[in-house]
């Protein structure tokens, strides 16, 4: 991201010298990335997340007017769209805003334009959900433009809807919900057959830190979507026989022996996961809510157990890993103040999810990055990442003195 939000302006001041529009009306929208502690492959499911919105988000700093024309300072590329979205193909992150116009207008938002420039430090392909990030900043300004008042969770399905029908991928709510729900210092845990959610204290003595293994994911071109159909059918073939269970989360850990008798033995790995993965959610959500100041032996030796019986999951159980994150993990797992690591999003390549004594993430890093370039010969990009608040408006942009 390119300094103080009161950088955009002369971007902004320059994308609309064609248009005429009252600069002075100008507001700042903000949405976060997130990194997902625990949880991974339970949201579609029904069951358990612990996301942490990230200090790494997009901005929109936006005008009104007639027709939605935006500009990135990152990507190539402009957006022209009528203020309904409802017209013609739209080309690469232009499609977000289009899905995003459509989805507002089919629940009655009053077509209102607006032009704005659009910058991220959200890393793009790397499991922190740049997409959920530039979706949510932009669902919020449009709203906000329009007069429109959306629910949070309303708001946050959404942008969810826009990103299915765009990306072609059958997403959860986690990304966006926790986009737009995140208190600053905590992570959020999110129930995403009820939707209800509570939030989880970081302590000051854990930094995460997110680890990008070099290696690129698709999710529309992964297996996710494979995934996601042997969970149905995992669930059809439950429901044979315990009709009353709506998700396979319903199912909890004192039916699981019982519900794998009825799938065949690649269904039951896949059930396998989102079951345990349910219960470490919890387990990971009541460590962090004792609050201690520091971490015990007992507390460290915890948290890498959580840590690697999810890892091990997620390879073995929902075969979602890859031979690089793999080697991420083992060698985060050897350095002096790591306290775990895992895969993190959707699987088959991106990144990990590290948690190291804060005192030592910063030495933890380089060290973790030599080794994986010797012995993978790619190169690993870390951030290590505070936990931040939800989206949210910026006021006093253009009160602000212009950087000089």
């Amino acid at each position: 991201m390119s300094g103080e939000p009161a950088d955009l302006r002369g971007p902004l001041e320059a994308f609309a010298a064609d248009v005429e529009c009252n600069l002075a009306e100008a507001r700042l929208f903000r949405a976060p990335g997130r990194i997902n502690l625990m949880g991974d492959h339970t949201d579609y499911n029904g069951g358990l997340v612990l996301p942490a919105a990230i200090d790494y988000e997009t901005r929109i700093l936006c005008v009104p007017s007639e027709r939605v024309k935006l500009e990135s300072l990152d990507v190539e590329g402009t957006v022209d769209l009528s203020a309904a979205g409802d017209e013609g193909c739209v080309e690469g992150w232009g499609r977000y805003i289009a899905g995003i116009l459509k989805v507002l207008d089919e629940r009655g938002r009053k077509p209102q334009g607006l032009t704005g420039v659009i910058d991220s430090s959200v890393p793009v392909g790397r499991g922190l959900s740049s997409s959920a990030a530039l979706e949510v900043a932009f669902a919020t300004a449009a709203c906000a433009l329009a007069g429109f008042e959306l629910e949070p969770l309303e708001l946050a399905e959404v942008c969810r809807e826009a990103e299915e029908r765009v990306a072609g991928v059958q997403c959860g709510i986690m990304d966006q919900a926790v986009a737009i729900l995140a208190e600053e210092g905590t992570a959020t845990l999110l129930d995403c057959a009820t939707l209800k959610t509570s939030q989880i204290p970081i302590p000051p003595w854990l930094s995460v830190i997110a680890i990008d293994s070099g290696v690129e994911r698709s999710l529309a071109g992964s297996s996710y979507n494979r995934r996601r159909r042997e969970c149905e059918e995992a669930l059809s073939a439950v429901q044979s026989y315990l009709p009353e269970i709506r998700t396979l989360s319903e199912i909890g850990e004192d039916r699981l022996d019982e519900a794998i008798t009825y799938l065949d033995e690649l269904h039951a790995h896949r059930l396998r996961h989102v079951i345990t993965e349910n219960a470490r959610v919890l387990e990971l959500a009541l460590v962090l809510s004792r609050g201690a100041p520091e971490p015990d032996a007992a507390t460290e030796e915890e948290l890498r157990s959580i840590y690697a019986a999810s890892q091990a999951s997620l390879v073995d159980e929902y075969e979602a890993g890859h031979p690089n994150t793999n080697k991420l993990v083992e060698i985060a797992m050897e350095m002096e103040g790591c306290l775990g690591a895992r895969q993190t999003g959707a699987g088959w390549g991106g990144s990990i999810v590290v948690i190291a004594r804060s005192d030592a993430a910063r030495d933890v890093v380089p060290s973790i990055a030599e080794r994986y370039l010797n012995a993978t010969g790619k190169t690993a990009s870390a951030l290590i990442c505070a936990p931040a608040g939800g989206a949210s408006e910026i006021t006093g942009i253009m009160n602000q003195p212009k950087p000089t």
